[in-house]
C-alpha cells in the first residue's frame, strides 16, 4: 500500500472479507503528509472545498471554526468532514464532478479550496472561470518517500505483489524507484495513474472503470483471482 498510512488502512479495511483473507498488507507510503502552515484563516469564504481526507484532518487540527459549509469530493472525504463537525455534502466522486455540481448549484461565494501543495484538477481556477469565485489555500505538503525495507524485500521475492496506485505522482515515483523480481499486479485509479507504470515488467494491470474506491476494489478482487493462478503462489502482498 503506497498511500499515506491512514488512507491505506482505510482502503484495506473496506475490502471484502474474502479478499482480505488472501492478502498480507505491507504499508509503505510513497507520499508523506506534512502541515505547512501554523494556523488557518478562512477569510471571507462562504463555503469550503475539500478534495481529500488529509485536507480535512489537517484543517480540523488548525481551527475550531465549523460554521462554514463544506463541499467535498468522495464519500470518505465527506464523512471525514462530518466527523470533524462541519456541515458537509458530497459534491461528486472526483474534481470534474465537483466542478459540475457547484456550477449547477451556484452556492454562495467566494469559496475556498483547502488542499495540499501537489494536486490535480485546477479546481479554484476552473470554478472561477465558470463564475463561482474560488481561491485555494495550501495547508500541507506531500514529500515523496522511499520504499520501506519490507516492501523492497517483498518485491525481491517470488510471491505475487498487488500494488494499488491512486495518483499519477505516486505512480511515477513508484515506476522510478522500484526494482522487481516478484510477479507484479497493478491497479490504477485512472488511465492517467496507469500510464507511468506501463513500462514496468508486470503480470497484470487493471485500470478502474471509474475513479473511485468501489471500482478500485473491483480491480483488486480481479487481480487477486489472477494472482492465485500464478504457479506456486502463496498469499499476495
Amino acid at each position: 500500500m503506497t498511500r499515506p498510512l491512514e488512507s491505506a488502512k482505510h482502503f484495506v479495511a473496506q475490502l471484502p472479507a474474502e479478499a482480505r483473507d488472501l492478502i498480507m498488507p505491507i504499508y509503505s507510503p510513497l507520499i508523506g503528509i506534512e502541515p505547512s502552515v501554523g494556523g488557518l484563516d478562512f477569510g471571507d469564504a462562504r463555503g469550503l472545498i475539500f478534495t481529500s481526507t488529509n485536507g480535512v484532518r489537517i484543517a480540523a487540527g488548525l481551527t475550531d471554526q465549523r460554521d462554514t459549509p463544506c463541499y467535498c469530493v468522495g464519500k470518505a472525504t465527506t464523512q471525514a468532514a462530518l466527523n470533524a463537525g462541519w456541515q458537509a455534502e458530497c459534491a461528486g466522486e472526483n474534481s470534474d464532478a465537483l466542478i459540475r455540481t457547484l456550477h449547477q448549484m451556484q452556492p454562495a461565494a467566494p469559496l475556498l479550496h483547502i488542499r495540499g501543495r501537489h494536486t490535480r484538477g485546477a479546481v479554484a481556477a476552473r470554478l472561477t472561470a465558470l463564475g463561482c469565485t474560488t481561491t485555494d489555500l495550501v495547508i500541507y505538503d506531500q514529500p515523496l518517500l522511499a520504499l520501506s525495507d519490507k516492501a523492497q524485500q517483498a518485491l525481491a521475492s517470488d510471491a505475487p505483489i498487488l500494488v494499488p496506485l491512486f495518483s499519477p505522482r505516486t505512480a511515477r515515483h513508484f515506476a522510478n524507484i522500484v526494482t522487481i523480481r516478484a510477479p507484479l499486479f497493478l491497479a490504477g485509479l485512472s488511465d492517467a495513474v496507469a500510464e507511468p507504470v506501463k513500462a514496468l515488467n508486470y503480470n497484470q494491470l487493471c485500470v478502474a472503470a471509474q475513479p473511485d474506491i468501489k471500482s478500485m476494489t473491483r480491480c483488486i478482487v480481479a487481480l487477486l483471482n489472477d494472482a492465485k493462478r500464478v504457479e506456486g503462489a502463496g498469499p499476495a502482498q
